[in-house]
């Protein structure tokens, strides 16, 4: 249940995180890596509000003593989603960035 619903909130807060990152693409004094980084994170965003969402459910879980082996696991998967995902956004070669997503 807390799994479904973190999704729920990440997914209702990822407009507000892309406006966001897209603002700053609007600034005048910003170089163009950082737009670079802006518009390679506004792809993962919605993994990344989840992975945060979901990493202080498990540790008010774990301070509460309450069983949270799933929340656990879905960490560490969105953990491998987002850096899977980071990986083949940055290789330019198409086909190495299709072998790195087949290969994990």
């Amino acid at each position: 249940m807390v799994i479904a619903g973190a999704f729920f909130v990440a997914w209702a807060l990822r407009g507000r995180a892309k406006a966001l990152l897209r603002k700053s693409n609007r600034w005048k004094v910003v170089d163009r890596q950082i737009t670079k980084v802006a518009d390679t994170l506004a792809l993962v965003t919605l993994p990344f509000l989840w992975l945060v969402i979901q990493y202080l459910s498990g540790l008010i879980a774990a301070f509460a003593e309450w069983p949270h082996h799933l929340i656990t696991i879905t960490v560490s998967l969105l953990t491998a989603w987002i850096i899977i995902g980071l990986a083949t956004i940055l290789i330019r070669d198409k086909t190495w960035s299709k072998t790195l997503t087949i290969v994990t």
